[in-house]
This record gives C-alpha cells, structure tokens and sequence, in this order.
C-alpha cells in the first residue's frame, strides 16, 4: 500500500481560481480543485487506487487515494489521524513532524482556530450514511520538516479521512505545499465539496 506519492518542495504563491468539480475515479468521487491544478497521470502512470493533481506554478500538490479500511487504536480518532500521517511522513522521509492537529465532527476532537472546521456535505460527516452505508471522517494537519540541501524545508499537510468500514475502504485526500501559500482555502473548499457518488467503487 502506498498512501501518497513523494511530494514536491513547496512554495508560497497565492492559491488560484477553483473549478466546478472535477470527477475521479470515472465520476464515482468528486471534489472541487483549483483550476490550474494538473492531472499527473497525463504525464505518468499513477496506480488505479490514486488520483494526483499538481500546480506545477505553486507546487502544490493534492492526492486522492483509496486504501484498506485501517482502526488503529480502536478507531480513536486522533490514533486514525496519526496512523496515516506517520505513513505519510515515512513513506517521503520526513525528518520530523510538528504541529499536529485533529478534529473530530462528533467526537470531541480538538477545533483549534488555526483549523477550519470540518463542513462536510450531510452524508459524510461522522455517523453520517452514504447510499445506506455508515461512514465517518476526520481532518487532521501537521508540518513535516524534510532534508534540502545542508538545510531543511518546511511543508504544510491538510488530510481528510473519509472511512467507510461497511465496504472495508478508506479515502485519503491530502493536500500539501508551504505555510503562506493559501492552502487552507484550497483545503475548506475540497472538505466541503468531496463527495462520494457511488460505493461500486469499492468492489
């Protein structure tokens, strides 16, 4: 299982324009993305289970990707959060990770300012149905420090965590780049516009 694809150094431009919402996994998921974000498999093979965008101007980069259904902790959701930004973090050798943050709709996760709350359409906020099945989600966000030139640089990470246990699937969506470079706009737009549109996807 590869839960993201090594990630590009990040910037600090200004977020661009978004666009009405762009189909993945052939319109079965939806969600809204800036519209100068490309689709990384125009330009190389990227695995049946992820979806990759990149701003080739800002660095920016947004993954979307279907992994097996993980509890960790017994489903505790800052445990959750941790489990898959751990992954992350060691699968494009990060030296640290910092500032950790998780929210919970229902749970008593934590909503600090800094975080935009978690506005999920109806179906997917935690406890929520989607086509009868149970779902729940999480968004967490962290800094990891990675190794550039005799320094390092710092990259900004936003994750939601959309789980569906019935079918035995997680989705990630990742959002990474720099700190002043508007990504949390970019990252309230999509929390607010994913939206899974048929479970067929998950077999």
């Amino acid at each position: 299982r590869k839960p993201c694809e090594r990630m590009p150094p990040p910037s600090s431009m200004s977020p661009p324009p978004t666009q009405p919402l762009k189909p993945l996994f052939g319109g079965m998921i939806s969600v809204e993305l800036p519209a100068s974000m490309r689709d990384e498999s125009d330009c190389y093979p990227v695995p049946d289970h992820q979806e990759i965008f990149l701003d080739e101007a800002t660095q920016q980069c947004v993954i979307v990707e279907i992994v097996e259904h993980n509890n960790p902790g017994g489903g505790a959701p800052e445990d959750v959060c941790r489990y898959y930004l751990d992954d992350m973090a060691q699968l494009n050798e990060a030296t640290s990770t910092r500032d950790f943050v998780c929210e919970c709709p229902s749970e008593g996760g934590s909503s600090a300012s800094e975080l935009h709350p978690l506005a999920l359409t109806p179906a997917l906020r935690d406890g929520g149905v989607v086509n009868g099945r149970t779902s729940r989600s999480l968004a967490c966000r962290c800094v990891m420090e990675f190794p550039k030139g005799d320094g390092a640089t710092d990259t900004a990470i936003r994750l939601l965590i959309v789980q569906l246990p019935d079918v035995g699937a997680d989705v990630l969506v990742s959002v990474k780049g720099g700190e002043a470079d508007g990504l949390d706009l970019i990252w309230e737009n999509m929390c607010k516009s994913f939206a899974v549109r048929d479970l067929g996807l998950f077999g």
